[in-house]
């Protein structure tokens, strides 16, 4: 972030390994390997709560796929990994104006944020190329970056 750039969370895969930081759920683990986001991977619960750590070497692939087929032929043979691609419709909601008309409120402005102030638990400062930011890591996952104004 001090350099300006977003960091890595969660896997990801690079011209010559995989890698971890630190861990991956084997539901993120799956998505990676089959190029689909995390909410299209369905099996039992424990694909979302279970870790797995793992770095493996390749050689040198040119493209980002050569490298994802890598991977997958690994975690085939090192974790006995079989999945089935399936196509299933769900329901789903619209969000439109009811007939009175919208009753959203535009957001306050953002205050700055106090340096002194005392962290919350799961918080953490980070100084970025646009100033200091608070990071907030949820048990999820998921991260929060507030960066006040």
């Amino acid at each position: 972030m001090q350099a300006g750039k977003m960091p890595n969370f969660g896997p990801r895969v690079d011209g010559l390994c995989a890698r971890s930081t630190p861990t991956w759920r084997w539901k993120e683990l799956i998505a990676v390997a089959y190029d689909v986001k995390p909410y299209q991977v369905s099996g039992p619960a424990w694909l979302a709560t279970e870790r797995v750590r793992h770095v493996a070497t390749m050689r040198r692939a040119r493209r980002r796929r050569t490298r994802r087929q890598c991977c997958v032929r690994c975690w085939k043979k090192r974790f006995k990994l079989t999945a089935h691609k399936d196509t299933q419709e769900h329901p789903v909601f619209a969000l439109v104006v009811a007939k009175g008309g919208s009753k959203m409120k535009e957001s306050p402005a953002p205050q700055p944020l106090d340096p002194d102030a005392p962290l919350k638990p799961g918080e953490m400062r980070m100084n970025t190329a646009n100033g200091p930011a608070i990071v907030k890591q949820s048990p999820d996952g998921s991260a929060t970056v507030n960066m006040g104004e």
